[in-house]
C-alpha cells in the first residue's frame, strides 16, 4: 500500500468537504495552499495506487 504525504490528506480532505462539486485544479490549490504542481502529483498518485477501501 501506498504512504499518503500531508499533501494526499489535505487533498482527500477538500475532495471529501466539497462532495459532489466539481473542483478545478487551481481550486483545490486554492483551498489547500499548494501549487497546482503539487496537487496534479497528487491525484495521480491517489488514482494510481490500490483501492483506498
Amino acid at each position: 500500500m501506498a504512504k499518503l504525504n500531508q499533501t494526499d490528506l489535505t487533498v482527500i480532505q477538500v475532495l471529501l468537504k466539497n462532495e459532489g462539486k466539481e473542483l478545478t485544479l487551481k481550486e483545490i490549490a486554492n483551498k489547500t495552499g499548494r501549487t497546482p504542481k503539487a496537487i496534479a502529483q497528487s491525484l495521480w498518485k491517489l488514482f494510481n495506487i490500490e483501492p483506498l477501501l
